[in-house]
């Protein structure tokens, strides 16, 4: 979207992401968040790799952002909390 927020889903007023059950804003916030850090992984992916199909850059793109939010949580989150 131009507006840089996902698309919503007009019946439930939530973002189209697959579920809408115990839906949060922090959840929202975070979905967003890593939505587009998988799209700026993917455009980076398209100049270091121009001959490498739209789905290989996806899924590439795809294990680099979920590598990211397992770093995240353990390194980061979970020591947080359990402090």
């Amino acid at each position: 979207d131009s507006d840089g927020l996902l698309a919503h889903d007009n019946r439930e007023g939530v973002e189209r992401a697959g579920f809408n059950e115990s839906w949060w804003i922090g959840l929202s916030v975070m979905t967003t968040l890593f939505v587009h850090e998988h799209n700026a992984i993917a455009r980076h992916l398209r100049i270091d790799y121009p001959a490498a199909s739209d789905d290989w850059i996806f899924g590439k793109a795809r294990l680099i952002n979920a590598a990211l939010m397992a770093k995240i949580h353990a390194v980061e989150w979970t020591p947080a909390i359990l402090d």
